[in-house]
């Protein structure tokens, strides 16, 4: 079948395919055209046209679901914040443990991260100094050490 044959819909659910596969014999499987076909796209000028779009695509849709789970996730996270971890007891039944400061420390830390990344904030410090900086600092240092030391004096 020509290219000419395959509208481009079919086209782009190729591509599509192909980035999923990574192969044109898996992705010409489930779009039913040729895995030959593809190959032979592959090498032509407007296949690099369509490989964008098909990313762009694929890029939105996992988009919408990484956000449903963000979404779910945090909603499950705030549950257990305010109620806490289940935990079975000896007897079968089910009770609800506070979460552990170290959780909560790394549950706040991570949460404060990337709300800081969001709102494109810092999310660390990095101080840059010279050597010449490095240096005198040490100076400073030695000379207050000097100071505070008792000086011992021989008769």
């Amino acid at each position: 079948m020509s290219t000419n044959a395959w509208d481009m819909d079919k086209r782009l659910e190729a591509c599509i395919a192909w980035l999923i596969t990574g192969s044109s014999e898996e992705a010409g499987a489930l779009c039913n055209i040729p895995g030959r076909t593809i190959r032979d796209w592959m090498k032509k000028p407007w296949w690099t046209d369509i490989l964008i779009e098909a990313q762009t695509v694929k890029q939105k849709e996992l988009d919408c679901l990484w956000t449903g789970l963000i979404h779910k996730s945090t909603t499950e996270l705030r549950k257990r914040l305010d109620a806490g971890d289940p935990v079975m007891t000896k007897t079968g039944e089910v009770k609800f443990m506070p979460i552990k400061a170290k959780d909560l420390a790394i549950i706040t830390s991570i949460a404060v991260d990337k709300r800081a990344l969001l709102r494109n904030q810092p999310t660390s410090r990095v101080e840059r100094i010279t050597i010449e900086e490095k240096l005198t600092r040490i100076g400073d240092r030695l000379e207050a050490l000097d100071k505070d030391e008792p000086k011992i004096v021989e008769h």
